[in-house]
């Protein structure tokens, strides 16, 4: 987490770190196998393609490796990180006074393997929607709790 432990500011500390889930290789494997289907599929017609289409399979695998590697997600006790981006980078941290609501969004496969897509309102930004992150309840829980925490304790000050 390099972003994220070279931002902190001081007494932050870092609750909860979000990953990828593995489905984010889903992509990558039904993309070999419908690349490779005209090779193995024809009689040698298309062996002069072969490389081209391994060469575009080989970019797009090493672009779903650096998503993985360089997204980084993560709750502090004052913050929501969340940075996106291989060559241009995104970047979202809300303190958690500015952290409106948090939606989750999870289809069938999402439900069955245990990923799912959490979009972070914050005030006066646009939806922040953080795709295929794993175990997203518990994000999502550490996060309220962290946000109500924060809530509670300027409402007492």
């Amino acid at each position: 987490m390099g972003y994220v432990t070279n931002n902190l500011s001081l007494g932050e500390s870092i609750l909860c770190e979000g990953k990828m889930h593995w489905f984010l290789w889903a992509r990558a494997v039904a993309a070999l196998f419908l690349d490779l289907a005209p090779v193995v599929f024809s009689l040698g017609n298309a062996i002069p393609t072969t490389g081209g289409i391994l060469t575009l399979l080989g970019a797009y695998w090493t672009y779903v490796w650096l998503r993985w590697i360089f997204t980084e997600l993560a709750i502090t006790n004052q913050r929501v990180f969340a940075k996106f981006g291989i060559i241009s980078t995104s970047t979202v941290e809300l303190n958690h006074a500015q952290v409106e609501s948090i939606q989750f969004k999870q289809g069938i496969f999402g439900r069955l393997l245990g990923y799912g897509t959490l979009a972070i309102n914050g005030t006066g930004r646009a939806t922040t929607p953080i795709p295929f992150i794993e175990n997203p309840m518990e994000f999502r829980r550490i996060a309220v709790e962290q946000i109500e925490k924060a809530q509670s304790q300027r409402t007492n000050a």
